[in-house]
């Protein structure tokens, strides 16, 4: 609870100083301006170096007659040592290396034109617009996240310390199956305290950047007339890769934000892949075709944001804080392992080894994790059943138990006949009854 706190204060008043300081701008104009600067300087040094090379052919070309006979035995003896050393063909003749520095003004050349062809097609006056997006983007950002984070301080003192406040203070009861009701034991209130405390965490940890990010970003989609502005540049940039560029964008976003979640919500969070073998394995199967299709890039960022919810997720505090013998029984566990189960399930190699671990191991979670399924029902139905009809037939049939049920009839009946008691003709086919038992144990 105080790390939910914590992050809900501290989250808006840090990406505030960081995003609109003079460190924030400065990073950013100072990034520009690099990318600026090293463009020109790539540019800079493919001209100077072709320039070198020129004047070093020149001079290689002017070489007087009387020295070339001697520079051409100096090429030849070393040469010789470099092939010998290393393997490597080097020019034997003052004519062989300065045809060798032809053909490398010719390479920096096509290089430094190369370059530039590239370069021309990224327009430097995107930098002015996109310093201003950002401008525009921290500005609703930080607003939108002051405003998340008194909703977020609601939120947590609705919904977590009233109901801890009144779980603590009053008699939760619980009904029975039969209608009775009883007092609900105090691990029952602190797992319920728990998860209550973790669901308000994962609200304040991922829902709240996230939803402050995207009002952001709609604010300044409706607001900002140099976001349109960059993006028709965009889309006639080098002739539809930016459309192309940005639909890839748009892909990935309705990937991250609306099916992932989607699929999440309807069917990881109660361990339903691991529960059904084959549809997991279908669904494995499409995903590895859609990671074909949609590069490595997909690959690489689902292995990094699987890793990290992985560490994030060992560290929630409504897992973490409970028993290991109440955690592996609890649905939220459950929901935990799903999860890590749909981030994982694209890229990770050791993955499959661990859905048949949890297979496996699903058979001892408690009946509670899928006791509202008819198959569950069922199952607890039969079982009860069973169990009654085993202890009435160990209670009449035991032969202990009835030889010390025929010893204490015997023994009634003759206390009652010391004590003048006259026998009717129950008492005596009881005792008959009784003495027959014992003879036959």
């Amino acid at each position: 609870l105080g790390v939910s706190y914590f992050i809900a204060v501290s989250y808006p008043i840090g990406s505030y100083y960081i995003a609109l300081s003079d460190e924030g701008f400065g990073y950013l104009e100072n990034l520009l301006d690099s990318t600026k600067a090293g463009i020109d300087g790539v540019d800079t040094y493919f001209r100077t170096v072709t320039v070198m090379l020129s004047n070093y052919s020149d001079y290689v070309k002017n070489i007087s007659p009387e020295y070339e006979a001697e520079i051409d035995s100096i090429l030849r003896d070393v040469s010789a040592e470099y092939y010998d050393k290393y393997g490597l063909n080097v020019s034997i003749t003052v004519q062989d290396f300065a045809v060798d520095l032809d053909r490398m003004i010719n390479y920096t050349d096509w290089a430094a034109e190369t370059f530039d062809s590239v370069a021309d097609q990224i327009p430097l006056d995107w930098y002015d617009d996109v310093y201003d997006i950002y401008t525009s983007l921290v500005s609703h950002w930080s607003a939108s996240c002051c405003c998340g984070a008194t909703v977020a301080l609601f939120m947590l003192t609705t919904f977590t310390l009233l109901p801890a406040f009144s779980f603590y203070n009053l008699q939760w009861k619980l009904r029975r199956p039969n209608g009775k009701e009883r007092v609900a034991p105090k691990i029952m209130l602190q797992r319920q305290i728990a998860k209550l405390v973790g669901v308000q965490y994962s609200i304040i940890y991922f829902g709240f950047p996230l939803i402050s990010t995207i009002v952001s970003i709609a604010t300044l989609v409706l607001t900002s007339t140099e976001f349109w502005k960059l993006m028709k540049q965009l889309f006639s940039w080098n002739g539809g890769l930016g459309s192309m560029a940005f639909g890839t964008i748009v892909i990935y976003a309705l990937q991250y934000l609306v099916f992932d979640p989607l699929l999440f919500e309807k069917l990881f969070s109660d361990g339903y892949w691991i529960r059904k073998p084959w549809e997991f394995n279908t669904s494995l199967f499409i995903m590895s075709m859609y990671g074909i299709f949609t590069g490595r890039i997909v690959i690489i960022m689902r292995l990094v944001v699987g890793i990290l919810w992985m560490v994030v997720s060992l560290f929630r505090i409504d897992v973490c804080i409970l028993p290991p013998m109440y955690a592996n029984k609890d649905p939220g566990y459950m929901c935990f392992l799903s999860t890590l189960n749909f981030f994982h399930r694209y890229q990770n190699p050791g993955f499959i080894v661990g859905v048949n671990g949890m297979r496996s191991g699903v058979h001892n979670v408690s009946e509670v994790c899928i006791a509202d399924t008819p198959v569950a029902l069922a199952a607890s139905t039969r079982l009860r059943a069973r169990n009654r009809w085993q202890l009435s037939y160990t209670l009449l049939k035991n032969p202990s138990l009835i030889h010390e049920r025929g010893a204490r009839v015997i023994k009634k009946i003759e206390e009652e006949s010391n004590n003048g008691a006259k026998l009717d003709m129950a008492t005596v086919s009881m005792l008959e009854l009784a003495e027959v038992a014992i003879r036959t144990n």
